[in-house]
């Protein structure tokens, strides 16, 4: 988990918000009963009732979004999907480049949480069901570009100053582009143009997580990938860390266990996952169980009695 967020929900009591940072890299469209735990990401996020109403959390708030009706989650907005039985729902997770073509185009506002109803929620919903066949990455933008632009034309907006996921948003972002670099609270503060005090306030109260618990999270998800191709000291050197001792004792603060204990608990699972996948292995593996049964033999070599 890269980062959690404590909420308070009626529904679910006391509990973590995780940051989907793997929202921000992609785009994402389903048509089912959307079933989520407590998330945030900077991506705008929508989702379209279509039968059963559903309840859902958004900030601490709850709400009830009915068939016919359009919800609408801004940036950084918690939100939790629970389960509903017989509920269907059409839900689109817009790419992020989107999220800064609604800002920029916006006059620096950014989105409320809200539910959009009548033609408003209609006529985006009928966007959204466009990107259920389309392939074409180029009909898909102006399809997403549509939606913004219908956003922008009924959503509720504030400028983004006055709300702190608009400070969030941009440190995190900062943070995404610069983490292999030698950062501090300190000096992200200077960069953004904030008092390092206050900054640290907002930060601290916002994200419940101090900003180095939170680069080391970062460095320590993206040097996952990187263990595969590249040494220790490498990869340590590659997502920001001076020292291979340093990326050792984040790496088992972040995870629970070490770089080598990771790694082989990785191939572990490939190579579980290739056996099962692999109908002549499972075929061989089928004629020695044969064999030791014809043998008199039990699992552990023991001889029927």
């Amino acid at each position: 988990m890269l980062y959690c967020r404590r909420i308070l929900s009626g529904r679910g009591g006391d509990s973590m918000a995780q940051y989907e940072h793997y929202r921000d890299g992609q785009e994402y469209f389903s048509i089912g009963k959307n079933v989520s735990f407590g998330h945030f990401h900077r991506a705008i996020e929508l989702v379209y009732c279509l039968h059963v109403p559903k309840p859902v959390t958004l900030d601490n708030t709850d709400m009830l979004v009915r068939e016919g009706e359009l919800l609408v989650v801004p940036p950084f907005c918690t939100h939790i999907f629970p389960r509903v039985e017989a509920h269907l729902s059409i839900c689109c997770v817009l790419p992020v480049g989107f999220t800064d073509l609604y800002e920029s185009s916006s006059g620096g506002k950014t989105l409320l949480p809200q539910i959009l109803k009548g033609d408003a929620a209609a006529s985006i919903a009928h966007m959204m069901r466009g990107l259920e066949h389309e392939e074409q990455p180029l009909v898909r933008r102006g399809i997403y570009t549509c939606i913004i632009g219908m956003l922008q034309k009924y959503a509720k907006s504030v400028d983004k100053s006055r709300v702190e996921s608009g400070f969030h948003l941009r440190v995190l972002s900062y943070i995404e582009e610069h983490y292999a670099e030698d950062i501090t609270a300190e000096s992200t503060a200077d960069m953004l143009g904030y008092n390092k005090y206050y900054f640290s306030t907002l930060f601290n109260r916002g994200l419940s997580v101090r900003f180095r618990d939170y680069l080391n999270m970062v460095r320590i998800n993206k040097s996952l990938p990187l263990l595969r191709t590249h040494s220790v000291s490498e990869t340590a050197r590659l997502v920001g860390y001076h020292s291979e001792q340093s990326y050792f004792s984040n790496f088992k603060k972040v995870t629970g266990q070490t770089p080598r204990a990771y790694l082989l608990r990785q191939r572990q699972a490939i190579r579980s996952a290739g056996d099962r996948r692999c109908p002549i292995l499972q075929h061989k593996k089928a004629a020695c169980r044969q064999l030791f049964c014809v043998a008199g033999f039990r699992k552990y070599g023991q001889a029927d009695g």
